[in-house]
């Protein structure tokens, strides 16, 4: 599994939400996404997202993330990548939910600085 962070300045929840609808993602998240959470603070947008694989991540880069941004009309965010090494490649939605309210704490408390 690979958890990634994203990071725009300047982007609004709004706009987040727009790519969100581009993406299908209110619908389904893609292939090989196991679960991502936003937070905005002072319109600087961070979303983690974590992946069955790096491949899936590569995957999403490549061909949905890129083609989304441009008809939104948003830059590409700067982006961190890790390998959450011991992570089983097809961990159950459970222990997902856990690691992302886990990541997500930590997300809410790099926001607050």
């Amino acid at each position: 599994m690979v958890a990634c962070l994203f990071e725009w300045s300047g982007v609004s929840l709004k706009q987040f939400h727009q790519l969100l609808a581009e993406l299908s993602w209110t619908e389904k998240l893609s292939d090989g996404t196991a679960l991502y959470d936003a937070v905005n603070p002072q319109r600087r947008l961070l979303v983690i997202n974590v992946w069955d694989s790096v491949d899936a991540l590569e995957l999403f880069l490549r061909t949905q993330l890129s083609r989304s941004l441009t008809r939104v009309g948003l830059s590409r965010p700067m982006m961190k990548a890790w390998s959450l090494s011991g992570a089983p490649e097809q961990a159950s939605r459970v222990n997902n939910q856990m690691l992302i309210d886990i990541l997500s704490r930590s997300l809410y408390a790099t926001a607050e600085n």
